[in-house]
């Protein structure tokens, strides 16, 4: 009896062994999705000529719509690299969606050049892009997926003071109200007291259904 159950054993080891070596072995299905999930979202490019640096941005040979159906998305922080470069950076649709001074990829809707640029900066002379360098290959990667999402859609919030945009509110709580801006910063009354403040910040659905409405409870200290 012992020794039938070692045969068996050794015989499902190797039928396993065989299994694994065949040349038609394929991972489980849900190993493949683990393997596929991994692999790295990335697209390829250049900057052909000198008539791609407009100033201080650096202009690239692909347009919105196509980085956009390779899978890529507002909100996204990719990675760029090109020469001796390697910078991660927000994708954006306009400058403004980021600080001051702040690296972004701008991808302005329907636009035939993204560009790598600088809010109120030079993206080309920061990182030593020059006309004798080109033209350049730049690889596009996926480095964090909506990581600079909820930035992006606080500096896409539409303002309304309408009473019928906001069927959530009671009267009182629509009458009172704050300011708070895209950058989030919240405007109180003059002579607000010492204490701390609970505000309600609603954001709309947009048209085109890309983000729903949200709310968000945010807390207030006045010193």
């Amino acid at each position: 009896m012992k020794n039938n159950k070692i045969r068996r054993r050794l015989l499902a080891f190797f039928l396993i062994l065989t299994f694994a070596c065949s040349p038609s072995f394929q991972l489980p299905l849900a190993a493949q999705a683990i393997t596929q999930s991994q692999e790295i979202l990335t697209i390829d490019t250049s900057v052909p000529n000198s008539d791609y640096l407009n100033k201080g941005n650096v202009l690239l040979a692909l347009d919105t719509e196509s980085l956009l159906a390779a899978g890529f998305e507002y909100g996204d922080i990719v990675n760029i690299k090109f020469d001796e470069n390697s910078v991660n950076m927000p994708l954006v649709s306009n400058y403004l969606d980021v600080d001051s001074g702040a690296e972004c990829l701008v991808a302005k809707p329907n636009s035939a050049n993204i560009r790598m640029s600088i809010n109120a900066g030079n993206f080309a002379n920061q990182y030593g892009v020059t006309a004798e360098k080109l033209p350049m290959n730049v690889t596009i990667s996926m480095q964090e997926k909506a990581g600079y999402l909820e930035e992006y859609i606080m500096r896409h919030l539409i303002y309304t003071d309408h009473r019928e945009e906001y069927p959530g509110l009671t009267d009182c709580e629509f009458a009172n109200f704050r300011c708070v801006s895209t950058s989030g910063k919240v405007t109180l009354k003059k002579k607000a007291k010492k204490g701390t403040y609970k505000v309600t910040v609603y954001a709309a659905a947009t048209k085109d259904g890309k983000y729903k409405k949200s709310q968000r409870v945010v807390t207030i200290r006045v010193k």
